[in-house]
């Protein structure tokens, strides 16, 4: 297990992450989406509370800290806004425009004790669609992330409700280890 990686020594080793997915009919747009601006991409769509990390803790103790605090929150809309790219990146994003303040509250509360991690950026509430492709394919891949985000007649809103932790195993891809019901209090 990988403890007391700053976020400069970032390996994609076993890094562990808290997820809310998209859930369906907006789900199907999105993961299209992503596989058509980068071939292979087989995430699945979601917005990250807790970015990818390494645990301070063992995988047991992350998950009774992720279940404790999670009761404090109660479900919420989350509502997405437009494509954007990060400043000096090439990562092409939707922006969370509704619940990004619990967002950032779920973040504060959770990345402390076995999730504590001081991330390379400051946390910004976002669904990612592309990252991680040739420099020369930002201008297409910005074009067209915005064009069929604009031709989505669909719900661009969701109900977040649960938590999902997860695990990238040394690479091979993403495995969810637990789902997390949020606290039962109605969202005001």
């Amino acid at each position: 297990m990988l403890r007391g990686m700053q976020a400069g020594e970032r390996s994609k080793v076993d890094q562990f992450a808290l997820v809310i997915y998209v859930p369906s009919p907006l789900k199907e747009l999105l993961d299209g989406l992503r596989e058509d601006l980068v071939p292979n991409c087989r995430l699945h769509a979601h917005v990250s509370v807790l970015p990818p990390r390494p645990l301070a803790a063992s995988t047991r103790l992350a998950a009774e800290q992720a279940r404790g605090t999670s009761r404090e929150f109660a479900p919420f809309e989350i509502g997405l806004g437009e494509v954007r790219v990060f400043p000096g990146t090439r990562v092409v994003y939707i922006e969370v425009e509704e619940g990004r303040n619990q967002l950032r509250g779920m973040h504060q509360s959770l990345n402390r004790e076995a999730f504590h991690f001081v991330e390379e950026y400051q946390y910004h509430p976002h669904l990612t669609l592309a990252q991680d492709f040739p420099e020369a394919e930002l201008r297409r891949i910005e074009e067209l992330a915005k064009q069929r985000w604009r031709e989505f007649r669909g719900p661009r809103r969701f109900r977040a409700g649960e938590l999902v932790f997860v695990q990238n195993r040394n690479g091979q891809g993403w495995a969810d280890l637990e789902t997390i019901s949020m606290g039962q209090v109605p969202a005001k």
